[in-house]
């Protein structure tokens, strides 16, 4: 056999064992993907519609002055300061924040991750007041997959009416109501 025959052996030999390395992948990558794993997804993304969620309480971030379960209307919101939809959503928080008295509802921005951090996030904001501290456990109670941004809209008896992830249609019914406050506070021209 001649040098370039050898070499032309040798790359086919190649192309076949990497085209088999290939086929092997995606084979036992689709396997993979629709296999169940026991406890893979086994943590829900929230808790239950309709059924009362665990009391909670915390302090606020400024002043640590304490929260807790309250008889009124809750909106509670997980933020996080690496994730970047949060950051997106700081005006939204903050245009709405006027209307959450006219509505009686109250809201507490919730971090996902240490405290300091939600506060720093927060500092050139008028979020900060909203900010609360929660112990670790009774974040993950509210939010079993650490979530964010995240909400969970609970009534006065603390049953979790809604949840999900900011921006569904949940989400976006509750902005628009507390748009419709606001318009209906602007004094008339």
């Amino acid at each position: 056999m001649t040098d370039i025959g050898l070499i032309h052996w040798v790359l086919a030999c190649l192309i076949f064992a990497v085209s088999i390395n290939l086929v092997l992948t995606f084979r036992l990558f689709d396997m993979m993907r629709t296999m169940h794993v026991p406890g893979v997804n086994a943590v829900p993304l929230t808790l239950p519609v309709g059924e009362p969620v665990p009391d909670f309480s915390g302090a606020t971030l400024v002043g640590k002055t304490p929260v807790g379960s309250v008889n009124k209307p809750t909106v509670l919101v997980f933020l996080s300061s690496k994730c970047k939809e949060c950051h997106g959503k700081l005006a939204e928080l903050s245009r709405i924040q006027a209307a959450l008295n006219s509505a009686e509802l109250v809201m507490w921005l919730v971090a996902s991750e240490h405290p300091n951090k939600l506060k720093a996030f927060l500092a050139d904001t008028d979020l900060l007041s909203l900010a609360v501290a929660m112990d670790s456990e009774v974040r993950k109670s509210l939010n079993p997959r650490s979530a964010s941004p995240f909400y969970l809209f609970l009534d006065e008896n603390r049953v979790l009416q809604a949840s999900g992830i900011i921006g569904d249609d949940d989400w976006l019914s509750f902005i628009s109501q507390m748009d419709d406050i606001l318009s209906e506070a602007e004094p008339a021209l």
